[in-house]
Formats: structure tokens, sequence, C-alpha cells
């Protein structure tokens, strides 16, 4: 999202404990925990297709604008797990001659080349209803009025010149190759010539409204209506109607098995199998949870039924018995996180509307506090107090609150409520080491309390949407606003604009770390300033998103909308990418646990880092003629011992350990180092007594020494 139209900006607590080593590989720098998750109640699903392998795709689509994108199954419709493809209405799906799949939406067309796994928009603003492939893999689409085809597997599309003839419900494709398209007031078109023209097909056809169509292996094409199934053994030019044993109900939905079997799925009745042609049909709805049938689908093994109400069900034997396929757990999106120096987590997300808090460093989950329609800034302080701010909506109307928690989080009391929905926003809280808590709105400024949020005090910028705020050592506030940044020296009793070099207005993320160096994040990318925000100066990243400090090691994090996480080790001179191990690269927060770990908040839950995070301290910016590595201090050592080493220039730097079996440990550090002597703590309170070896690496050098650590 824009920064901006930021929702969910940072909350963090400005503490951490200095961290304990433990064993962990180095192959990722992150790794998902186990949530926050659920396993979400299905939607309404409106098409499905099968793939290969056991792949199968369901198109879910809401009564909402947002929708929830495609579900696949990697076990026949046993289990169901969400795609990359979420929040968008799925219309209609579809695969391709190479495996590929399409799906119509209200956006446009989607399109995944590896079973699911990532989706490419290849056809975007235009509403698609339908979809259909031929055996040249022409690919064909029908919007509301326009039609289109792709002859390069959905790379281009060229819009048919002539307009469809109706409001498109369906395609087909018969055995000659001819288009079919079933309209929602006019009946059935074909076109001979791949949508170019139409010309109807109606011949029998009493039904206008056609909402589903479908070929058999021996050229038969059947219609579905509301109240009757057509079937055509001339290709459309002549319709017979089929009743026998059919009730009179809209039939949504067609499907032909390869044994010649037609399966009928109705809005209310069920599904239904004809085995001679459609002449006469039998209900088959042993084990089917819904009588509302949106689409069908099917291959050589499984017939699969999507419903409105309750998901997908499968059928391993044509349809006698049916099983309702479950969805997985699915991890949410994580829009706030916090820790406490107990080493708890808490998790702030809009989907199942709760918080989440876990006792364990993210190996388990569980919901506490109120439900609300969203949390979207938690924060937490030295003194043990918890603060979360919890949305409420209904309808056009709502409110926020900000809830006190002295127990981590059994039990809550609400301190403060902000405004009235949708203005009425809390974006962010801060928490000080002297009892203060700042908190940043979408209409009242900043409120301030001085005793842990007894009480409130507006302290300005009311005109403003404020995104986040932060505190430097010396008392004074900074905002990030929609109009730039702001400064208070005076506990927020006056404020003046900061934004000489600024050339980006709205802030969306702000932080300060223990020497005062101010961090700013807008669409233009991160900026700084170290003269308490007179000037500022573009660090070179340009990328935005939300901004974390590590309060142990002084490392600053960028979480982005849609490139993952930047980290700068040395105040935003240098940055690396670091994604290996995301699931996602849509990060939204962070916060530092009390041994070290970094954990984000993505959409797709928590992850946190693999190992933890080594505080390396610069002790003499004199740069030495060589490379050296120094004997461990003190050694032997209980638990914890210092390691120094130089470097003659600027470069990458890795310190590792090692037990007597020549098995790696712990990384202490892997990273650009700039030039001179460093020292880092190694804490072995969680290893065995015995002798372990330390090797540093830096370019084509190595070297290694040896240490004792005695109980």
């Amino acid at each position: 999202m824009e920064l901006s139209k930021r929702l969910a900006p940072l909350a963090i607590c400005v503490f951490t404990l200095y961290c304990t080593v433990k064993v962990f590989s180095q192959e990722n720098f992150w790794e998902p925990t186990a949530g926050p998750s659920y396993s979400p109640p299905w939607e309404a699903v409106h098409a499905l297709i099968v793939g290969s392998n056991g792949l199968v795709y369901a198109g879910l689509f809401d009564s909402g604008t947002v929708g929830n994108g495609i579900y696949r199954s990697i076990d026949y419709g046993e289990t169901w797990k969400p795609t990359s493809l979420y929040r968008a209405n799925v219309w209609t799906l579809a695969k391709s001659a190479f495996d590929n799949i399409f799906a119509g939406t209200s956006i446009g067309i989607y399109r995944s080349t590896d079973d699911g796994g990532t989706w490419k928009q290849v056809k975007i603003g235009t509403l698609i209803f339908c979809l259909a492939v031929d055996s040249s893999n022409h690919i064909f689409a029908a919007g509301e009025s326009a039609f289109f085809c792709s002859t390069d597997n959905g790379e281009t599309w060229t819009r048919s010149t002539t307009p469809l003839p109706g409001r498109s419900q369906c395609l087909a494709i018969n055995f000659q190759g001819h288009i079919l398209l079933g309209t929602d007031s006019k009946g059935v078109f074909r076109s001979i010539d791949q949508g170019q023209t139409w010309a109807a097909i109606n011949a029998g056809l009493t039904k206008d409204k056609v909402f589903a169509l479908a070929t058999s292996n021996n050229g038969r094409i059947f219609a579905g209506t509301d109240g009757l199934i057509y079937n055509s053994i001339d290709n459309g030019d002549t319709w017979h109607a089929s009743s026998n044993g059919l009730p009179n109900v809209e039939f949504r939905s067609l499907a032909s098995h390869s044994d010649g079997h037609i399966f009928a799925g109705t809005n209310g009745s069920g599904v239904f199998r004809s085995t001679d042609n459609g002449n006469s049909w039998m209900a088959i709805n042993d084990g089917l949870g819904s009588s509302r049938i949106q689409t069908l689908a099917t291959d050589s093994h499984f017939l699969f039924a999507g419903t409105p109400d309750s998901g997908v069900f499968r059928s391993t034997n044509n349809g006698d018995t049916w099983k309702q396929g479950r969805i997985g757990l699915e991890s949410l999106p994580v829009y706030t996180l916090a820790s406490n120096a107990a080493g708890y987590l808490f998790a702030g997300t809009d989907i199942t509307n709760r918080l989440y808090r876990s006792t364990d460093r993210g190996e388990s989950w569980a919901p506490i506090g109120p439900t609300s329609t969203g949390i979207f800034a938690v924060a937490t302080n030295a003194q043990g107090y918890l603060f979360a701010a919890f949305s409420y909506s209904f309808g056009d109307a709502g409110y926020a609150t900000l809830n006190r928690s002295t127990d981590n989080g059994q039990t809550w009391n609400q301190v403060l409520q902000v405004g009235t929905w949708p203005s009425g926003r809390i974006f962010d809280v801060v928490c000080g080491s002297e009892g203060e808590v700042l908190v940043s709105t979408s209409d009242r400024g900043i409120l301030r309390s001085d005793d842990y949020g007894r009480q409130w005090k507006d302290i300005g910028l009311n005109s403003f949407i404020v995104n986040q705020s932060a505190l430097n050592s010396d008392g004074h506030i900074y905002a990030g606003t929609d109009s730039g940044a702001f400064r208070s020296t005076d506990k927020g009793e006056n404020w003046i604009a900061i934004n000489t070099g600024l050339t980006s207005g709205p802030i969306g993320s702000l932080q300060v770390n223990s020497a005062g160096q101010i961090f700013a994040s807008t669409s233009a990318g991160i900026f700084t300033t170290i003269d308490n925000g007179e000037t500022w100066s573009h660090t070179g990243l340009a990328e935005g998103g939300v901004i974390a400090i590590n309060p142990s090691t002084g490392d600053v994090f960028v979480g982005s909308e849609q490139n993952g996480i930047f980290r700068s080790t040395n105040n935003g001179r240098d940055w690396l990418q670091i994604n290996t191990g995301l699931s996602t690269k849509r990060v939204s927060s962070f916060t530092f646990s009390s041994v070290g770990r970094v954990f984000a908040g993505t959409s797709l839950g928590v992850h946190r880092s693999v190992q933890p995070l080594t505080a390396i301290k610069n002790v003499n910016s004199e740069i030495p003629r060589l490379i050296s590595l120094e004997q461990s201090h003190p050694n032997p050592f209980n638990p914890i011992t210092t390691i120094a080493f130089e470097l003659p220039e600027d470069g990458a730097a890795q310190l590792t350990i090692f037990n007597a079996m020549g098995q790696q440990v712990i990384v202490l550090v892997d990273q650009a180092m700039r030039a001179g002597r460093h020292e880092v703590n190694f804490d072995a309170s969680t290893l065995a007594t015995g002798v372990y070896f330390y090797r540093l690496r830096f370019g084509e050098q190595v070297l290694t020494k040896r240490m004792l650590f005695a109980k």
C-alpha cells in the first residue's frame, strides 16, 4: 500500500537483553514460526479446475469487493491451502496445454506457470467471467461485452472488434473447435472464427438464461438453464430438453466424464448424474453438505463440486458418495509485533480480529484479548505494560480503543477511545522509559500519557494523519505524517516541520537510534538525519517500508510491501537484502526478542531469524596493516568470552564457532564491515563444556584459534 495510506505502521518496544547463543544452521537468514494461524471457513467457491499430479484449484468469490483468491489442493482435493493469489474475486479457471493455470477475476487475468506457486497478471483491468482453451492452445476470455484471444499462452491478448451479443455466462469449445457462448438473456451463440463473429443457435431452446455449457466425448453439447437441461447432437443447430428425473431449478454447472457420464450441479437440489446421454437423471447427494452447487470439475478418477456456502466436495466413485475437503491451517497476515522482557511475542491481525501471543518464541500461538475488527498497533515497555489498539467497525460507523494489560494479555482495561470510524484510527503506539505512551492517530494527531495510560493529553498535529512517532534519549518527539516530519522538544507543546532534504512528503515509518540518528521512510526510499532533523539525506535505499532498529546491535531493518527485508549494519550507509527463508516478501512489522532474535510480521505469519543477532563493537577506527584474530578473553571462560579481530580494509567478514568435532556451532558475524578493530561477545551458556574453535574468514584469508569453556 502507499505510505500515505498506511493503516498498520510499526509499534515497537525499545529494549532488548544480550543474546543467548544457540545452535543453528546458517542456510537461511529467516525461518517461519508456527503462526499465528487459523483454519478459515470456506468462502464461496465459484470455479474449479483439475490440474496434473493431484493438483486441484478452487477460485473463491465473496460478496464484497476484496475476494479470497485461489486455493490449491496437492492431494486430489483432500486438503486445501491458499496460493499467493489472494484478495481477488475469481470468476473462472482454465488449464492450457502446458498445464498453465489461468484465472479470470474482477480485475483481469492471472496466469501460473509453476502449479499455482506464483501468479502473474497477464491481462489488466478487465472483468473476466469465462475462460476456455481449444486444442491449439488458443485461450479465449469473455467479459461483460468484450471477447479476447491469446495465441501465445497468455503473453498478449487481442480484443475482438465485434462486441459480445449478450452478457457472458459460460464458454465451451466443441469437437470442431467452435466456440460456444452462453449468455444471461439471449441463449447460446456460436463462433467459427475465434470470436470475430457470432451466430445465435437457439432452435428448440426455450430458456434464454444459460448458466453452463459442456461437451461430451461423443460430440454432444449440453446447456444448463433456469429450469431445464438441453442437449444438442448437431453442434447446437437444434436443442432438445431433458427433464426426466430433474427438478425445476437453476442448473448452474455441468461437467462431462471421459466414460460419457454427464453431471449437473443445481442451485438448491445438489448434483444429478446421467449415464445415457442426458435422457434420464438421478440425484447423487450422499455426503454432499450443500444443495447449492456453483461449479463442477472432473478427471478420470475424481469428481469435484464447488459450493457457495460449504467449500469443495470430492467423490471418488462417480458421485455415489461425497466428502468435504478441508482447509489446512492458514498463516495470518501480521500488521504489528511486540515483545517483552519475558520473551513473549504479541502479533496483531485483521482476519480473525484477535491479538495473538506466543510464550515460546513463536513455536506456538494463541489468541488473547477482546475480539475486534483489527489490531494494527501493539507495544510493551520495560515495566511490563502491554498496550494494543483495537479497531471496531460497524458498516460506516465505529471507533478505536487503546487497551492496557499488566499480566501479559490475560486481562485488559480500556484506557483510551479515539474518534468515529472511519476517521478515528490508531496507527501507532510507542512506549518510553519513564512511563510515557504516545499514540499516533488519523484525526487527533498525537496523544500523550505520562502515567502508563491513566491520563491523556492531546499534544498537537491534529490536522495531520500521524503514521508513527518516536522518542529520543532527550525526550524529543518526532512524528511522521502525511505531510512530512515534525519535531517537538517540549513534550509536544510546540512543533516544527523538519523536512529539509526530504524529497517526498508522506512519512510512513520513522525511528530513532540510541545515538540520536533518525530514519524516515517515504515513497522515495529511506532518508536519515544526524542533526536532530535539521537536514535529511537519502541513504541510498530506494525501497520504502516499515523501519525498525535493533536496540542491541543498532542494525536498521526495513520491511517492504513487495521486495522483502533490507538490513544495514552501518547506520544506513550500506544495505543488504535478506530474504532467504522468507515465505513472502510482504513485510509490515518487526520486533526484537530478549535472546537476540529478530521477528518479522509478514502477510504469511511471523518469521524469525534463524540465529540470534550478535552485538559487534567497533573499538578502534585506526586501520591496521594486516588482518588479525586475537586470543579470546577470558580463556578459559564461563559462560561469556570476548573475541577481538582487526580488519585492514572494508569488506565481508565471517566469524564462526566450531566444536571439538569440527561441527559448526554458530556464525557470530557474517556481514560487510568497516576496517578497524572489532569485538564480539560469545555466550556458551547453552553449550556443553569443552574445547571450541573460532575461525575468522576475510576474503581469501582464514585465521583460527582455540578456547576452552569450563563450567
